[in-house]
């Protein structure tokens, strides 16, 4: 069963975030996605929950990236669609793959990946080398929590996952993944995830930030 496309996951106008910041938020993800669209290109799906539209996005470098490629970036505009925003990451999280899987019902299975991470590259590679005969895949951090950053899945698995994490949306996305993956038996490995990714220590100042390395 062949990996059908690698799914981005971004939300570039955060509300909670000033606008003066959204340049910032867009220049992360900039990193991360030219890497992202010069390995895997024609694979990629890019879905945002704060704009409706490339015209939105102030940093013109990023504008020209994702309105030039070839790869289909808008689907019937349901792609950037602010109708699936929250401000609770959580909510926001289960908005983004709900609204992809509405509109895509027919896919074997796909990655998916936290657009804000610099360099999936690594475990995207990983996946396609040695686990691209997997249907699901996940990733432990630690002990006890499963990375929800990247993961492989199935169409029937991811449907199964957006209904248990809405069954239970006021409690920790964290737990929740955990409680999903481990109650359905779904195929977890231990590996040096080497992530990187921008932690924001302060929302009122977007400047205030660490590196956060995901194991």
């Amino acid at each position: 069963m062949e990996i059908e496309k690698i799914i981005v996951l971004s939300c570039f106008h955060p509300l909670k975030l000033d606008e003066k910041h959204w340049l910032l938020r867009e220049e992360e993800y900039l990193f991360s996605f030219k890497t992202l669209i010069k390995e895997y290109k024609n694979n990629l799906f890019f879905i945002d929950n704060s704009i409706d539209s490339i015209l939105d996005l102030k940093n013109k470098e990023l504008r020209d990236l994702l309105s030039i490629r070839e790869f289909p970036v808008i689907y019937d505009n349901n792609f950037l669609n602010k109708d699936l925003y929250s401000s609770n990451n959580n909510e926001g999280f289960i908005k983004l793959i709900d609204g992809f899987y509405s509109k895509n019902k027919d896919f074997k299975k796909v990655i998916i990946v936290n657009g804000r991470i610099l360099n999936t590259e690594f475990i995207i590679d990983l996946i396609l080398r040695k686990y691209h005969k997997e249907e699901n895949l996940f990733f432990k951090i630690d002990s006890e929590n499963i990375s929800t950053d990247i993961f492989l899945i199935s169409s029937d698995y991811l449907k199964k996952l957006i209904d248990s994490l809405k069954l239970n949306s006021e409690k920790c996305l964290q737990k929740n993944f955990n409680l999903f993956v481990n109650k359905n038996n779904l195929k977890n490995i231990s590996t040096n995830l080497r992530l990187i990714k921008l932690l924001h220590t302060d929302h009122d100042d977007y400047l205030k930030t660490k590196l956060e390395y995901i194991k």
